[in-house]
């Protein structure tokens, strides 16, 4: 051979050596199940592509190294059934060299549930081209969407009616075959779970009409007026009421209830309003009345006072006084004083006029604690002269002059819902005095009622002054219930002087240095004895000396019944209880056990919640006698025939403020 020819072969015999196929390399890509993921349904969704420079000719997916599913197809997109419990998925696909990619991905089962779909309403019947909002509620799922369809359509169509995402079925414009469809709810998640509801299609030839009546009307702001919707055409009569369109009202217009009773705002935003009448079967029916709104006055009984007032106003809700002792000095028999919110700067408040038993005079913090009354030199930061008032939620504090936060010297008062709190009392200002945060100070005054306050940080607290109290009545009868008292320097409630046939129930009192209740009397004016008390249903735990002692001039009939008394007597000279059983008074039902806590979170001073936590010994232990029908939030107390022990009854629904 030639030197020539050798070399051509040569160089022939390097090229088909050399020749290749390219890249046997295969790379995997999973896209469900994500890995990490749970499903919530054995039959789990896999899905995964390959790619290669060679042809893929098939896959293989392992879970925990079994072989589950095998294709000769270039891609997976299909559904496995795997047991429940966590595993690992190997996807494995080949080329045609036998070169092979994997990617694992890790996937829990959940246990198995019982996915359940309802839906409401579960029939209608609706004329053409009415609307109905369905809903639809999936359970058994963490994933609670639906799909919505009719007749088997997803969405439905113009022939048997659309359905939107959100279940607003409206109807066709034509009566369909048959005059009904069905409307269906499918889960997401498990689309052979589902719910449906026939609908009935009617023509428009009896059509839904509704009226309203009267069709005009003029309110004078904060007053009422009844309107009445008449519907016809359907057996649901049901009305939908709106102001202006919205459903219900608003404050700024007025508000109208359920049952068509309209309210005129206090202030309105504007003269006129629309008051509607809508059909609640067929939305497309109402009618509407035409009211003009008046302002008040303050001779419509209610008056106003706002940090934003005047006391050149006329105390109308939209001319508000500015100061609470304008608004005290024009208040008459049958009046209500709205206070707004803020801050009332105000000496010495002092209130004069009464009212009637058929006509008490009314001062209210609109927003309970809202209205904050202080003073910057008052020995009584509020004073109360009249009888038959209320005065009702508000936050009183007072400055170092302050020795009595209210102070009440009038009969048939009512003192409920306040905040009392932070009376210095200094010796030095006070004297023997001493001083108290709500007082009933006039021994020849009667029927004080003191309820549903908090009262607390009287005097010296920690340190002990046996004149400081929390609560502090002088009169014969009257109530003091549902009130909570706490870091007072003397008792959290204290009854001597003229005070005889009064009723102390349902209070809760804690932490106070002399102790919890006391009933006496050392003076007997005009030959009183503290007789006929009924203390009953309180809580008197943790304070210093005493829990609830009676001393002095006792009278017969004094009733001690199913009070909770622990923790008292830290000071190591006073004792949890002491009655004085020759006086005639007797004792029952008293708990002295501290097993478990009564409260939601006791901290024993202003941050705590003392609220009855569930099983606290305090829920059902307490007796009818003396006993409020209502808690401190308003709740009703006893509907089930058993009365809670302390201020707050347990699982009470508070009631809207003001409750009294």
């Amino acid at each position: 051979m030639s030197k020539r020819l050798h070399n051509l072969f040569f160089f022939f015999a390097v090229c088909i050596s050399t020749l290749s196929y390219g890249s046997t390399t295969v790379t995997t890509s999973v896209s469900s199940p994500a890995n990490g993921s749970t499903a919530t349904t054995s039959s789990v969704h896999v899905a995964a592509t390959a790619t290669s420079q060679q042809r893929i000719t098939g896959w293989y997916i392992y879970s925990d190294n079994v072989a589950v599913y095998n294709t000769t197809a270039s891609a997976i997109n299909t559904n496995i059934n795997l047991p429940t419990g966590t595993h690992t998925l190997t996807f494995r696909a080949w080329n045609n060299t036998g070169a092979y990619g994997s990617s694992n991905v890790r996937v829990t089962v959940a246990a198995s549930t019982s996915i359940g779909v309802s839906i409401s309403p579960a029939s209608a019947a609706l004329y053409t081209g009415v609307s109905q909002q369905f809903t639809a509620s999936v359970s058994g799922t963490t994933n609670t969407a639906a799909t919505w369809w009719v007749n088997g359509v997803q969405g439905g169509n113009s022939t048997v009616g659309t359905v939107t995402a959100g279940g607003l079925y409206t109807a066709p414009a034509a009566v369909p075959s048959g005059g009904s469809v069905t409307i269906a709810a499918k889960s997401a998640a498990d689309s052979s779970k589902s719910a449906s509801a026939p609908i009935s299609i009617l023509a428009q030839s009896g059509k839904v009409s509704i009226s309203i009546s009267p069709t005009s009307a003029s309110v004078q702001a904060g007053n009422s007026q009844q309107f009445t919707g008449t519907v016809t055409g359907t057996t649901t009569t049901s009305v939908v009421w709106q102001v202006n369109g919205v459903q219900g009202g608003s404050s700024s217009h007025g508000t109208i209830s359920s049952s068509g009773v309209f309210t005129a705002a206090a202030c309105p935003s504007s003269t006129a309003v629309t008051v509607t009448a809508r059909s609640y079967y067929d939305s497309t029916a109402f009618a509407n009345a035409a009211v003009s709104l008046t302002a008040g006055t303050s001779a419509s009984g209610q008056l106003y006072v706002s940090k934003s007032g005047s006391d050149s106003n006329d105390g109308s809700a939209c001319r508000p006084w500015l100061t609470i002792q304008h608004a005290l000095n024009a208040a008459t028999a049958g009046k209500t004083i709205h206070v707004g919110p803020g801050t009332y700067t105000e000496n010495s408040l002092t209130w004069n006029n009464s009212g009637s038993s058929t006509a008490r005079i009314r001062l209210v913090s609109d927003q309970q604690w809202g209205a904050k009354i202080r003073s910057s030199s008052s020995y009584t930061v509020f004073r109360i002269n009249g009888s038959y008032v209320d005065l009702a939620g508000f936050d009183v504090a007072g400055d170092p002059n302050s020795c009595l936060g209210v102070a009440n010297w009038g009969s048939n008062t009512r003192i409920f819902g306040n905040n009392v709190h932070n009376i210095p009392a200094n010796v030095s200002v006070c004297g023997t005095n001493g001083g108290a945060g709500i007082v009933n100070a006039d021994y020849a005054d009667s029927n004080g009622d003191i309820i549903g306050n908090t009262v607390h940080d009287m005097g010296s607290y920690p340190t002990e002054d046996q004149r400081v109290h929390g609560i502090y009545s002088s009169n014969n009868g009257g109530h003091i219930m549902n009130n909570v008292v706490f870091h007072c320097a003397g008792f959290g409630i204290h009854l001597w002087h003229a005070a005889k046939n009064a009723t102390i129930s349902n209070n809760t009192v804690f932490k106070n240095v002399y102790g919890g209740i006391y009933i006496g009397n050392g003076d007997s004016p005009g030959g009183t004895y503290a007789s006929n008390m009924t203390v009953t249903n309180n809580i008197v735990i943790d304070n210093v000396t005493w829990g609830i002692i009676e001393y002095g001039a006792i009278g017969a009939g004094n009733r001690y019944l199913n009070n909770i008394i622990h923790g008292n007597n830290s000071s190591g000279r006073g004792g949890n209880i002491s009655i004085k059983t020759a006086s005639g008074s007797t004792q029952s039902g008293t708990i002295l056990t501290d097993a478990t806590p009564l409260f939601v979170n006791y901290t024993g001073d202003a941050t705590g919640d003392y609220h009855l936590r569930s099983g606290a010994y305090a829920i059902g232990a307490g007796t009818s006698t003396g006993a409020p029908t209502y808690d401190i939030q308003g709740g009703s107390r006893s509907s089930n025939g058993v009365w809670d022990i302390g201020a707050y009854e347990y699982g009470a629904v508070p009631t809207l403020w003001p409750w009294l």
